[in-house]
């Protein structure tokens, strides 16, 4: 992993003298020990937009897990609220008002009304 955002970095980190190449070697190696099982292609590219700004990539992906998480967590509770609303819909509704399930007697109004 750490080869890969390694070949990544370069491409959308511009590196400037070997001071600022450590750094990024040292944050690169935080970042495997924190999430190990992220791929390089995995990281959003507003993940590399905010190491470029001069965030280390543990704190721009950290806050973009967090951001994910928190949109997933609205959805999920805003299916969660429509689920319940449907239930409590379906038990307090007093059900179809075409029959009470007894087969009606023939109309013989809507039968003339409806036929060719």
């Amino acid at each position: 992993m750490e080869e890969v955002i390694q070949n990544q970095g370069p491409e959308m980190v511009p590196a400037a003298d070997a001071e600022q190449q450590e750094r990024m070697r040292r944050d690169v190696r935080e970042f495997v020990n924190e999430f190990p099982g992220v791929k390089a292609t995995d990281i959003a590219p507003e993940v590399w937009t905010e190491v470029q700004g001069g965030k280390s990539l543990v704190s721009a992906y950290r806050g973009h897990r967090e951001r994910q998480l928190r949109q997933e967590n609205r959805q999920l509770r805003e299916q969660l609220r429509s689920e319940q609303d449907n239930e409590r819909n379906r038990q307090t509704t007093i059900g179809s008002q075409r029959t009470d399930g007894q087969r009606a007697g023939r109309d013989s109004f809507l039968e003339a009304l409806l036929s060719d």
